[in-house]
């Protein structure tokens, strides 16, 4: 028997009115956090939030979380904002939950909350 083949990491953007959206998909981990900072310092977002769409994460670690409290900071720092969409229950949920991370983030349940 073998072990399970990880989810590939992927992230899709959707500039949106109103907001920047950064759908993730698959296992957010540490080498998947260059790729998710990367994706996120491109271009300018227009002063709109951007918001980063983990409902379909299927794993996160402690450096996949931490780099999306990194983001956050650095977002509030040049005036802007982050706002985390998140299942009720799932990977994402666990990780805040067992770090203490959830108080520290903008977290919503739906786009149409943001937007």
């Amino acid at each position: 028997m073998s072990a399970a083949e990880p989810v590939p990491f992927v992230v899709r953007h959707f500039p949106m009115a109103g907001a920047s959206v950064f759908r993730l998909s698959g296992e957010l981990d540490v080498l998947a956090v260059p790729e998710l900072e990367h994706r996120i310092a491109g271009p300018p977002h227009g002063g709109v939030p951007i918001v980063l769409d983990t409902r379909d994460l299927e794993f996160i670690d402690s450096s996949g979380l931490r780099s999306i409290l990194e983001i956050a900071r650095a977002m509030r720092g040049q005036g802007s904002s982050l706002v985390v969409l998140m299942s009720d229950t799932g990977p994402v949920k666990r990780a805040m939950d067992l770090l203490g991370a959830r108080d520290a983030l903008d977290v919503r349940a739906s786009l149409s909350d943001v937007i």
